[in-house]
């Protein structure tokens, strides 16, 4: 005889979508290390003022990518650093009521 996986039945079933996210996701620039672009993504769960700064090692300032409102959902930037020197960088999201920061390395 054979056995009922779900004896009780099944009362609901929920689905979920594979982009659903209730948070704010920085993900790993790619690819990681890079030589001379990369691209960073990140999920802003909620419409707000966002900025994406880039730093070198000794934390100076040395690229903005972005500074502007942005919609929820997915977002992706490529970063082009052709014009600066091999070694770690920093990106930083920074976001009304998010702050989150990565280390990449740029090899030439």
């Amino acid at each position: 005889q054979k056995e009922d996986i779900f004896p009780d039945g099944i009362t609901s079933v929920k689905y979920l979508q594979a982009n659903t996210l209730s948070s704010f996701h920085l993900k790993q620039n790619f690819p990681n290390p890079f030589n001379p672009i990369t691209t960073i993504t990140f999920y802003l769960p909620k419409t707000q003022n966002v900025s994406l700064k880039v730093y070198d090692n000794q934390g100076k300032l040395v690229d903005s990518i972005l500074n502007q409102k942005l919609s929820q959902g997915n977002h992706e930037y490529s970063w082009d650093a052709n014009q600066f020197a091999s070694g770690v960088y920093y990106y930083q999201l920074i976001s009304d009521d998010f702050v989150n920061t990565k280390k990449m390395l740029l090899m030439k």
